[in-house]
């Protein structure tokens, strides 16, 4: 073994130990379900080919091979039926930062920095225990043919963890095409591309970096600082177990996405597994990717260069019967401007709470946080002379020549109230176990949010899923009488200060329901802090005229036409049609009439929808 500093690899002294090439891993993309595992299980699992040539095989192994009790399988499980494979070594970086061996057989003696197991060594002897996926090993094939091997395992996603100043045993699950060592390091300035080896004949060379990597092999690759490199197009979420868990109260969940490279680039997510449920991008062409996901499974996008975006997948739990938690797994594939690809696995897992009814089947309130839009498409026509048929006062609706598009925020807990809210964050308690399942919560008050754990990582940050909307304020907590607003004198110094974090309304949030505010309730006083009228730094304007608004919210019928077209609707979705009265806003009657500003109410009407974003039942 040699002691290799980042500017001495170039005087390695390589030998030939015979005959040898590096592996060639292919992908079979089969999938066995049933091998190892009970037919109804949620972890799907794939199959990896490896063709291990005679001498030593540098291998990228991306399954994790389990026995039937759900553990690591030992070397012997999964090398055993082939009497050539005799050496299975396993790289420590941690142990030894700036240590790689310049002659294959120099991993075997299983010293300080490896975990070897060989076939003819005493059990106690072997240090390689187990065999983990999304891990570089070195296998010795004794004999004079290949031995092609299938190893059947878990699969999760991968995120590569460099250590500095050293080199690191890697390898890149690779497309039909895969990309050269210049473009997949190209980006990075912590990886010099004359510092990358592999494996020939076996011995270690250093790479042409316009020769393209090959499908799982594993490389020696030099990382000179600190960095959290993912390829040229970074996909990257939080997680501890390398699955898009939305457990049993999450809807949707945050990715990010980046292109690092001069030109754009594409994303791709293919379904390779389905087990009950769907995945969807719930954002709109607004942001930068819109995946347009399909029913097959199948989105992409394309990320223009130097630009990073969010993605916001959404899980509808259609299933009925069988299992509680599914999984399905996906194939996130980046696609560079010369056609060539790599991928990472994408296991996504969803559950439903236990006994759980929809509103679709039962009528019951479904609890949690539930996010969407109002549309309108009508509303109070102020020309004069415009009145409702048939009738000589009022104003009358009429259509508007752009519809109005705005967010709306409710929430229902486990007795079925319904509160209006303006804004949310979800977070999670301090984890103080990873043993321990992550508790969700839904916190209103910003100044309680450094007190929690954020659920998606962002710059290195765990930061929380923040929904608002600025359609809307809620009013004060305890609103002034309206004899106060014409009481020149009055101090608003004995307001309170408070504001709601949330409005309990009237009615349920069920097929058919009817959801409205209480009378008087959603009320923005003359010194509310966003009364339209109100200027805090102008001697005129300092209060302004008393708005109250008064919404209805009929939710559509389960055989109604508009329910009809939605996959979901009673349980993760619901629509209807909203109206709101607001008086204080404005006037419709001519100046001089007997009408005294702030003037009679104006009326709007249009559709809302509705999507549960989790099934959380108390808020913090």
């Amino acid at each position: 073994m040699t002691n290799i500093t980042k500017t001495g690899i170039e005087t390695l002294g390589v030998k030939s130990i015979g005959y040898a090439h590096i592996s060639i891993v292919k992908f079979v993309g089969m999938l066995i379900a049933s091998l190892w595992l009970s037919p109804l299980s949620a972890d799907p699992v794939q199959v990896q080919e490896l063709e291990l040539a005679p001498g030593w095989n540098a291998v990228w192994l991306a399954v994790a091979p389990q026995t039937a009790e759900g553990k690591a399988a030992d070397p012997m499980t999964v090398f055993g039926s082939e009497p050539d494979l005799t050496t299975v070594s396993r790289f420590l970086p941690a142990r030894a930062p700036v240590q790689f061996i310049d002659d294959p057989s120099g991993a075997a003696p299983g010293g300080d920095f490896w975990l070897t197991w060989r076939r003819n060594t005493t059990v106690g002897e072997n240090t390689l225990g187990s065999i983990t996926g999304n891990a570089a090993y070195l296998i010795e094939n004794s004999g004079d043919q290949p031995v092609t091997i299938q190893v059947t395992g878990e699969v999760a996603f991968h995120r590569f963890t460099w250590v500095p100043d050293a080199f690191n045993f890697i390898g890149v699950p690779t497309g039909s095409t895969p990309p050269t060592f210049a473009d997949f390091f190209g980006p990075s300035p912590a990886h010099d591309l004359g510092q990358v080896f592999r494996l020939e004949l076996g011995s270690w060379v250093a790479v042409n970096p316009n020769e393209r990597m090959r499908e799982n092999e594993a490389y020696w690759v030099f990382c000179s600082e600190g960095s959290s490199y993912q390829g040229p197009l970074p996909f990257i979420f939080q997680s501890a177990d390398g699955l898009l868990d939305f457990g049993t109260e999450r809807e949707t969940m945050d990715v990010a996405a980046g292109n690092l490279l001069d030109d754009p680039a594409g994303l791709h997510l293919v379904r390779v597994f389905q087990d009950g449920f769907d995945v969807f991008d719930a954002v709109s062409a607004g942001r930068i990717v819109d995946y347009a996901i399909t029913q097959t499974g199948a989105g992409s996008g394309t990320l223009p260069s130097r630009t990073s975006a969010p993605i916001r997948l959404e899980v509808r739990r259609d299933w009925t019967g069988g299992e509680d938690t599914r999984s399905n797994l996906y194939r996130v594939e980046a696609r560079l401007p010369d056609g060539s690809s790599y991928y990472q696995f994408l296991p996504v897992r969803a559950s439903v709470p236990t006994g759980l009814p929809t509103a679709g089947e039962s009528g019951d309130p479904l609890p949690g946080l539930w996010v969407g839009d109002v549309l309108l498409t009508q509303s109070t026509s102020v020309v004069d002379g415009k009145t409702d048929s048939g009738t000589t006062v009022g104003p009358r609706l009429e259509a508007v020549r752009r519809p109005l598009r705005y967010r709306l925020l409710l929430h229902v807990d486990d007795t079925g109230t319904v509160r209006l809210l303006s804004d949310a964050t979800i977070l999670q308690r301090t984890i103080v176990d990873e043993g321990i399942p992550p508790e969700y919560i839904i916190v209103l008050d910003e100044n309680d949010i450094p007190n929690f754990v954020g659920i998606e990582e962002r710059g290195g940050r765990l930061v929380g899923q923040r929904f608002d909307t600025a359609a809307y304020d809620l009013p004060r907590s305890v609103i002034p009488p309206v004899s106060a607003d014409s009481t020149v004198n009055f101090d608003p110094a004995t307001l309170s200060s408070e504001y709601l974090e949330s409005l309990e309304l009237d009615g349920e949030l069920v097929p058919g329901g009817l959801i409205s505010t209480v009378e008087g309730s959603f009320t923005l006083d003359p010194w509310h802090r966003t009364n339209p009228y109100r200027h805090a730094f102008h001697p005129e304007h300092q209060r302004g005229f008393r708005v109250t608004r008064e919404w209805t919210l009929h939710v559509d019928e389960v055989n109604s036409e508009e329910a009809q077209t939605l996959t979901g609707f009673g349980s993760t979705l619901f629509s209807g049609v909203f109206t709101e009265t607001i008086t204080g806003l404005g006037r419709t009657s001519p100046v001089g009439s007997e009408v005294n500003p702030p003037g009679e109410a104006l009326q709007a009407r249009g559709r809302f929808s509705l999507r549960r974003v989790n099934s959380i039942s108390t808020l913090e």
